[in-house]
């Protein structure tokens, strides 16, 4: 497994300050996110359908970027791949200087709970939880203690005006709450 330490063992060139400005910061590090020469090809029964085709692609920190396009264009194939939820066909790919395009299903899980946050449109919440349980949730799989996780998910909660909601379930909730305990 791909350990909190041996991650930052990984990084390729200096971390840079959080006082230092973005362009300073941008200058003195790799891209966030870095893709070159990546294609997504999906097998199908009737032949193969591409859905990227060779991406070059960086991203400095403290960038901001929009994927748009049209439908079917493959933007939710590139978000998967951004994500580490799916792996590229052909091309490589670096999140904050670690090649992962060639990492093990294990070491890229580690990565989605370390590195990467996801905001889903359907909000993915899991029905049987409280909102403090699903934020909890993560929490738990980081090895994070259990009264340190109930600490963290109420803040978090009350920072985003739920801290009256704590013990209900998604149903109970509406869609912009929902949104605001999947964030």
């Amino acid at each position: 497994m791909l350990e909190q330490d041996s991650w930052a063992n990984h990084r390729r060139g200096p971390v840079g300050s959080l006082e230092r400005p973005a362009e300073a910061l941008a200058a003195a590090s790799p891209p966030v996110v870095q893709m070159v020469g990546v294609s997504k090809v999906y097998p199908l029964p009737e032949g193969s359908f591409q859905a990227l085709y060779d991406i070059d692609l960086a991203i400095q920190p403290g960038e901001y970027c929009a994927i748009m396009g049209p439908s079917g264009s493959g933007k939710s194939t590139l978000m998967n791949l951004i994500g580490c939820l799916d792996r590229p066909s052909s091309g490589r790919y670096w999140l904050d200087g670690v090649e992962v395009s060639t990492l093990t299903d294990r070491d890229l899980a580690h990565i989605r709970n370390q590195k990467i946050g996801f905001v889903f449109q359907q909000f993915h919440l899991l029905p049987v939880l409280t909102a403090l349980e699903n934020v909890m949730l993560p929490l738990a799989y980081a090895g994070i203690p259990e009264p340190e996780q109930r600490r963290r998910a109420k803040q978090a909660l009350e920072q985003v005006g739920l801290g009256s909601k704590l013990q209900q379930r998604p149903a109970q909730l509406s869609g912009g709450q929902q949104q605001r305990v999947a964030i």
